[in-house]
C-alpha cells in the first residue's frame, strides 16, 4: 500500500481548537483546514479502501514564510482531518511517524506519504545491547 497525498499547510494545534467554558470545539480556522483537506485527499484519491493496519507516515511542511514553528504543533490537525477524511479507522494506526521542515513556499502546503510499517525490533536484551 503506498499513499501520497498533498494538502494545505495545516494550522497550529493552538489555532486549531478553541476552548470555551462548554469545552473544547475545532476553531473556525480548523474547520476550514479540515473541510480543504478531506475535499483535497478526496480528490486526490477518490475512494480507497479504509487502512486498518499499522502504517508508516512521513509528513513533509512547506510553510509560507520564516516564523519559527515547532512541527509537533502541525501534527494533531493534520492527523485528525485524515482520520476524519476515511483515510483509516483512526490515527492510532500510526506507528512510525517521520516530520521533516521542506522549503518556504508561497502559500504554504503539506505533503504526506502514507505506508505500512517496517517491523520493529523486539526489545530484548540482544536488542538492548545494540542501543
Amino acid at each position: 500500500m503506498k499513499i501520497d497525498i498533498f494538502l494545505p499547510f495545516p494550522p497550529s494545534i493552538n489555532s486549531f481548537y478553541s476552548k470555551t467554558r462548554n469545552g473544547l470545539y475545532i476553531s473556525k480556522k480548523g474547520s476550514a483546514f479540515q473541510q480543504a483537506g478531506i475535499l483535497s485527499i478526496k480528490e486526490q484519491l477518490g475512494s480507497i479502501d479504509i487502512i486498518d493496519y499499522k502504517v508508516h507516515l512521513s509528513v513533509v511542511l512547506y510553510p509560507k514564510d520564516k516564523r519559527v514553528r515547532d512541527l509537533d504543533n502541525y501534527l494533531k490537525p493534520l492527523l485528525d482531518t485524515i482520520t476524519k477524511s476515511g483515510i483509516w479507522m483512526d490515527d492510532s494506526l500510526v506507528d512510525q511517524l517521520a516530520i521533516y521542515r521542506g522549503a518556504i513556499t508561497s502559500s504554504g502546503s503539506c505533503f504526506v506519504r502514507i505506508r505500512a510499517a517496517a517491523p520493529i525490533l523486539h526489545n530484548t536484551s540482544e536488542h538492548r545491547a545494540l542501543i
